[in-house]
């Protein structure tokens, strides 16, 4: 069956009024496991205080990390256990369509089918994905099962999407420790070279390493090897690419996270503020969100928008999908679907909407094949 791709262009007479980028932690795939504590706080999913004066009154291993981005001006939240994760499920709040990067540090469980459709579908439409893992065999739940985070990502697929592999047993170099200083020289690097600055090291305390496939993802791509070894497609610490209209930055280590802070009586250590770690986290993390931000500075100072509005579902479909979008006062929204030759097909939807969440049904009819992208005019 043919398939069409069909434009769908949503037009917001805009009033001035910012929308912060929207950052979402994991916390449901046991994250506190054994000695863990990869949350940026015990409060969920808003962190407490609202107004934080240092990364101190958050409690949890990585809230230097939540801190740092809420002093960006980032909106940075976390996805409680009892959670589910979803792309285009207009009833669930914390669905990933609303927030425009999601942090997965060390996951203790494995994706259910829907989860992994939901994450890749994410990330392919537009979302970002960052994956934290660990050293082969830091299963940490200890619940029968050999769901360790190396084993948890590779399961995700992403050999296949990212050209991305975890070294796990009988793999070479998938318990290491080492500073490394063995970082890509280009100038133009945006994970060495970023906006916090420039990136010398990065040390792993039990880590592991990861093997590239650019055969698979033609973007895939290296920035900091072991000491000593080849820039090549093997030993790499961290890695970055991009699915669709998405990006993935993937690190073999959660040391670099650890603040040191967290639950009384957790083993942590401070690799936040070791080697270039924290220059590097918050590198990856602007790049991951350089399409967000570009959307949001490139449009004129009397108005501001979201990059990630929420998708189509499903996408791609046949004779109908549902949309879904937000408005944070009322506005006058338009919605038309056209075809790859700029013919419209169908006016979905034109007048006031009032502040608020809106879905509904768009019947496009046919029995070809269609696949929504999105364009936005105001």
């Amino acid at each position: 069956m043919k398939s069409i791709l069909g434009l769908l262009f949503l037009t917001f007479l805009i009033t001035p009024q910012a929308f912060p980028i929207s950052i979402l932690f994991d916390n449901t795939k046991d994250e506190q496991a054994g000695n863990a504590d990869w949350i940026i706080d015990d409060n969920q999913p808003i962190p407490l205080p609202a107004n934080p004066a240092s990364e101190e009154d958050w409690q949890g291993g990585i809230s230097a990390w939540g801190f740092s981005l809420w002093g960006e001006d980032f909106s940075v939240h976390t996805l409680p256990p009892d959670s589910s994760i979803t792309y285009g499920d207009v009833t669930n709040s914390m669905d990933l369509s609303n927030n425009d990067r999601f942090i997965v540090p060390e996951p203790q469980l494995f994706f259910s089918s829907s989860e992994k459709m939901a994450i890749l579908g994410y990330v392919h439409d537009g979302g970002s994905l960052f994956m934290v893992a660990n050293h082969n065999a830091s299963d940490r739940n200890h619940n029968g099962i050999y769901d360790d985070s190396p084993r948890v990502w590779n399961d995700l697929g992403i050999d296949t999407c990212f050209g991305i592999h975890f070294n796990i047993t009988g793999e070479p170099h998938n318990t290491i420790t080492q500073t490394s200083g063995n970082v890509d020289t280009a100038t133009g690097d945006p994970i060495i070279n970023g906006q916090w600055g420039r990136a010398n090291s990065l040390a792993f305390h039990g880590g592991t390493t990861m093997v590239l496939y650019p055969d698979k993802n033609s973007t895939v791509r290296g920035h900091i090897w072991m000491e000593e070894t080849a820039q090549a497609n093997y030993d790499v610490m961290l890695v970055t690419c991009r699915y669709g209209q998405g990006r993935v930055v993937s690190i073999g280590d959660s040391s670099p996270a650890d603040d040191g802070t967290g639950t009384p009586g957790d083993d942590l250590y401070n690799g936040w503020d070791e080697a270039s770690d924290r220059v590097i986290f918050l590198n990856s993390c602007y790049w991951l969100l350089e399409d967000a931000l570009s959307v949001t500075s490139n449009f004129p100072a009397t108005s501001q928008r979201r990059q990630i509005h929420y998708a189509n579902y499903p996408n791609p479909f046949n004779s109908s999908t549902t949309i879904s979008f937000s408005l944070s006062q009322p506005e006058t929204v338009t919605l038309k679907v056209y075809n790859p030759l700029g013919e419209r097909i169908r006016t979905l939807c034109h007048g006031v909407k009032g502040e608020g969440r809106w879905s509904g049904m768009a019947a496009i009819g046919g029995e070809r094949s269609w696949q929504v992208g999105y364009t936005w005019d105001a």
